[in-house]
Order: C-alpha cells, then sequence, then structure tokens
C-alpha cells in the first residue's frame, strides 16, 4: 500500500486532484491527454478521489488513441448532469445523494467500460489511487489491478454525507483519499521523484480553510477519531502542497495545469452548463500543455 520509488531520475509522475463535481475540469485535461499524450509517457500515475476516474480510462487506453477521451467527455456531457448520478431527492427516499452504483457499475463497467485487462499488462503505466484508512487513520496508496479496479474506484470516490462514506475492501474500510491527503506532492517528492504533473481542479492561489466541528461530525457522525484527524489534517496538507507548488524545491521540475479562474462547480453541483464549462476549459488546457510538450 505504498508508492513505488522511482527507477531513475527522469522517472514522469502524474498526480491528478478530485473534488467531486468539480473534477470537470480535471478530466477535461485528461480526456485531451488521451488524445495526444498517451499515458506511457508517464511512469506512474496518481489519482485522488473523483481524479482517479478518468485517469482509470488513461492508463487503460489502447495503443491507437481515441477510445478513452470520448469515454471520459461522454460521462461528463451527458450521464452526469441533472439527477442521474447526483440527487438531493434520495434523501428522502432514505437513498445516498450520491448514486456510486451508477457511476461505478453502469457507467465504467457496463456503459463505457474500462479496459481493466490493460491494467495487468507491462507496458501499461502503474495506476495508484489515494484512499484513507478509516482503522489506522493514514493515507494508503494502493495499485490499480484488473481485479480491484471497480471496487478502488468505489472506495476512493467514497465521500462523506452525500455517499456512506466508505467503502469496504480487503475487509478493510476506506474512504476518500482526499480527506487525508489531497493534493500527494509532498509524498512524491519525498521519494524521490523530480518530473511530476499536476492537474489541480482549483488554481494555484486557492488555499483551504480548517474543517469546522460541525461539517466533520456530520461528514463522520460515528468516526469521532478520525473525523478529529481531519480537522487537523486536510487542510494542512492541502495547503502544504500549494506552497510546494508556489516554491518548488530545487532540482523539482514542476508542471501545473489548472483553472486560472475559481471553479464554479461545487462538489455536487450538476447544472449541465456548468459542468459542460469546467469540462471544455479543461479539454482547452490540456490541448494547450501537451501539443507542445516533448516526445521523448
Amino acid at each position: 500500500m505504498e508508492l513505488p520509488a522511482p527507477k531513475s531520475e527522469k522517472d514522469r509522475v502524474l498526480i491528478v486532484e478530485g473534488g467531486g463535481m468539480r473534477g470537470a475540469f480535471a478530466s477535461g485535461v485528461v480526456a485531451a491527454m488521451c488524445e495526444i499524450f498517451p499515458s506511457q509517457k508517464f511512469d506512474l500515475t496518481v489519482g485522488v478521489s473523483a481524479g482517479s476516474c478518468p485517469l482509470a480510462f488513461y492508463v487503460t487506453d489502447s495503443p491507437v488513441r481515441g477510445e478513452s477521451f470520448q469515454k471520459i467527455l461522454d460521462i461528463w456531457k451527458y450521464d452526469l448532469i441533472g439527477n442521474k448520478f447526483i440527487s438531493f431527492r434520495n434523501f428522502f427516499f432514505g437513498k445516498k445523494i450520491m448514486n456510486q452504483s451508477y457511476l461505478i457499475d453502469y457507467l465504467m463497467k457496463d456503459k463505457y467500460p474500462i479496459i481493466k485487462e490493460r491494467l495487468s499488462l507491462a507496458e501499461t503505466t502503474p495506476l495508484y489511487i489515494v484512499v484513507s484508512d478509516f482503522k489506522d487513520m493514514v493515507p494508503r496508496y494502493i495499485q490499480a489491478t484488473s481485479e480491484n479496479i471497480h471496487s478502488l474506484l468505489k472506495a476512493a470516490t467514497s465521500l462523506p454525507i452525500v455517499t456512506k462514506g466508505k467503502y469496504e475492501l480487503n475487509k478493510m474500510y476506506y474512504g476518500d483519499g482526499g480527506a487525508l491527503d489531497p493534493i500527494p506532492l509532498e509524498k512524491i517528492i519525498n521519494l524521490g521523484y523530480k518530473d511530476i504533473t499536476l492537474v489541480l481542479n482549483h488554481p494555484v492561489d486557492f488555499f483551504s480553510k480548517p474543517i469546522g466541528k460541525l461539517i466533520s461530525r456530520i461528514a463522520y457522525p460515528f468516526q469521532k477519531e478520525f473525523r478529529r484527524k481531519v480537522r487537523i489534517v486536510h487542510h494542512r496538507a492541502y495547503n502544504t502542497a500549494k506552497q510546494i507548488i508556489l516554491n518548488p524545491p530545487k532540482g523539482i521540475n514542476l508542471t501545473i495545469i489548472e483553472p486560472y479562474t475559481k471553479n464554479i462547480l461545487g462538489i455536487t453541483s450538476t447544472k449541465k452548463n456548468k459542468i459542460h464549462n469546467m469540462i471544455n476549459k479543461g479539454w482547452k488546457e490540456g490541448l494547450r500543455h501537451f501539443s507542445y510538450r516533448d516526445n521523448d
């Protein structure tokens, strides 16, 4: 459950931030990358929460480009709008506001299936997904495989309040990795990676405020110690990553793709025009950054 160390100083890492529906921007970026910058250009990919979903398509794309980018765009433009995925009316019927089964089991498994068998191929770039361990109250970094990918995505997208907030995987309970390590940049640097591409869903000058006691209690009503840990760790970890981005250590090459202006989406936004706006921005930024990036 640890990230691998680099094999050389030239190893490249791609990190994609989460954020619920704010992930439309990052998904647009990754969709563009599917078209013009194949995942084999990276030696490691790391996804947090919603960021792990487009990454799953990215690393399992075919050698002939064209499959995954359309899947990502179609999911966001047609299948996550309105009340198909998120509906506050579900609360009144005893259901969860966010329908993970619709996203993972239907969309990513049946309608637009991840070609999970490619996760077992030697040429496939490893995908690691960040989750929060409820027992030990630490972030875990679990490699996606053809056997665990759908369950791992459910754990990674188990957001508090709108879902059960946790998912059982290998007899352990995990939740949204963004709670304890929202941008695992420091972790990656400490492992020795020097060439890092980071896709954000907020501008680099956005910093996180501490999570209040009331919100944390609502988010984790039965995990007293865990919610205390989140109140201490979340904003510090997020803001530390932002400080590193603004002042990277000597020898670290950072490529940052950001929305530049405030993300107009909230975690549970479902309005068509706003979602299309952000995924189109991501698409354009992805093309702008990677059309001219080296092809070594």
